[in-house]
């Protein structure tokens, strides 16, 4: 049996020695190790052609029907498909915010129409005032006429990254808006449910589009093409310019589980909403 310590001192020296010892070691990283899953790893760049308009790129991470999506500006989304979250973070505030995905949404639309009511109600200086403080930011809009959406199977494909993808037009009131390729095998398994991630992610897009005026393809058609394989490109079709959409990198890759954790010493903001991370690419058509 272990022989007790006869000098308190000493004792409390070990210990509290003991105690400093591991504090650094888990701040370092050595001392307890985060568990690591076997998922993916999946990198989508973001250009426009033709003119000035959104560049960007997007790291997704991906293991056990989470995800976290990495935007260049170091603001990043956690999809938590299996919980029905989505949570915003800012590392550089310190915080984040989120909760339910169906009522993350529902607070954009909300958000959005109040935004709308409040300008119907400024004067002229004002909304100038409020152009002059946001740069010319596009502001929300009251709903338009709903578009006619069609979406066509073409003859085209096109192997990238390895996978055979088919080319789909999608037309708005006759019109070409988008080009999608879609890979009939999607990768992933049990660790994503694709489709029920690319559900979420346009309803989102949706809230920010249809208040910003330009409401993106919807219906029967388009809700099928959008879970019936991996989108591996997208163009959008504007009057001047195009916003290409491509999925670069798409590779296995072991996943830390604190790739998926908040931060515990970030604060949590009641009044924020995620960013209209795809308003910006509309409002370039």
């Amino acid at each position: 049996m272990p022989v007790p310590f006869r000098d308190g001192r000493r004792y409390a020296e070990l210990v509290n020695g003991a105690r400093r010892a591991a504090l650094h070691a888990l701040l370092s990283g050595i001392v307890i190790a985060t568990p690591v899953h076997a998922g993916w790893v999946m990198k989508i760049v973001t250009r426009t052609e033709g003119g000035p308009g959104p560049a960007s790129e997007q790291t997704l991470s991906i293991a056990h029907g989470r995800i976290k999506e990495l935007h260049g500006d170091g603001t990043y989304y956690l999809w938590d498909l299996t919980q029905g979250t989505l949570f915003q973070v800012d590392p550089a505030a310190k915080s984040y915010s989120g909760g339910k995905i169906g009522e993350m949404v529902s607070s954009v639309r909300k958000y959005l129409e109040q935004m709308r009511d409040e300008i119907a109600r400024m004067t002229p200086e004002e909304r100038q005032a409020l152009a002059d403080r946001t740069r010319g930011a596009p502001m929300p809009v009251p709903p338009g006429k709903t578009p006619k959406w069609t979406v066509e199977r073409t003859s085209r494909t096109e192997t990238l990254l390895g996978r055979r993808a088919r080319v789909y037009e999608i037309r708005r009131n006759g019109l070409l808006h988008e080009e999608r390729w879609i890979a009939g095998d999607v990768p992933f398994g049990d660790d994503l449910d694709y489709g029920a991630y690319r559900r979420a992610s346009e309803s989102l897009e949706s809230a920010f589009s249809e208040g910003m005026g330009n409401p993106p393809p919807s219906g029967p058609e388009v809700e099928k093409l959008a879970t019936s394989g991996l989108e591996l490109k997208k163009i959008l079709h504007g009057e001047k310019v195009r916003v290409v959409t491509e999925v670069t990198e798409l590779d296995r890759a072991e996943v830390p589980e604190s790739t998926f954790t908040l931060p515990v010493d970030y604060m949590l903001k009641d009044a924020s909403l995620p960013r209209a991370r795809h308003a910006e690419e509309s409002a370039a058509l």
